[in-house]
């Protein structure tokens, strides 16, 4: 292979090594932009729930309801459209027909179903003991959990505390459609700066390689016995 070649190789990989790394980190930078965007909407919008379960102890001055009705934050979440918290539809596995050899089967299968559906997502009292719902032990333990803790405030006291996880990854709404909107953009845009670069890097490459291919001439033409032979440098 011809030095330029090398040398236009070199330069390329260099510069393609260097925007896949540009277009990493901007796509990460994006991602966790738009995620710490859709966590900070959802936590203003988990304020109704807040305020809702504040009236909820204000009828009985306890988290009573809550304990008798356990569907109720349930509802509470889906009607105030949090609605990444409960999956749409369940599980490919369905239970098995009502019969009644397989009720006891059947109960099971709904019991851990709905535990699964509020795993880290409950209300806790004054004492910060769970009221409704299901909470890790070790997540409500680490105050650096990636949770939303939000106080449930009646008449100025802090009466309990909605306990409900960060969204990790967008998966759905207009949010993801942005995403792969900049995702194929800076695809495209990489692409464009790669085959720029490669039209820019060729002559370059040349315009590099040009003195030592005068050197090497000259050499060849002194060993041929042109001693007066004069190589000017400019650069």
């Amino acid at each position: 292979m011809r030095i330029h070649n090398k040398l236009f190789a070199v330069l390329l990989t260099s510069s393609v090594l260097l925007i896949s790394i540009m277009f990493a980190l901007m796509q990460w930078s994006i991602d966790r932009g738009m995620l710490d965007y859709v966590n900070t909407k959802e936590a203003q919008q988990l304020q109704l729930i807040v305020a809702a379960l504040a009236n909820v102890y204000a009828e009985s001055n306890s988290w009573q309801p809550l304990q008798t009705d356990r569907g109720l934050l349930r509802r509470l979440l889906r009607d105030n459209h949090v609605l990444r918290l409960l999956p749409k539809t369940p599980p490919d596995k369905r239970p098995p027909p009502p019969q009644a050899a397989q009720h006891q089967h059947r109960d099971k299968w709904y019991a851990r179903y709905k535990k699964a559906r509020l795993r880290n997502i409950a209300v806790l009292d004054q004492q910060q003991r769970v009221v409704v719902g299901f909470i890790d032990p070790q997540v409500q333990r680490d105050p650096n959990a990636n949770i939303n803790r939000l106080a449930i405030v009646h008449q100025q006291q802090t009466v309990g505390w909605l306990i409900l996880p960060k969204q990790r990854e967008i998966t759905d709404g207009f949010e993801l459609q942005f995403l792969q909107q900049q995702r194929a953009a800076l695809f495209v845009i990489s692409l464009v700066v790669i085959v720029f670069t490669a039209l820019i890097t060729l002559p370059l490459a040349r315009h590099f390689v040009r003195p030592i291919k005068r050197l090497a001439d000259s050499t060849r033409q002194l060993n041929e016995g042109h001693y007066q032979l004069q190589l000017p440098v400019d650069r």
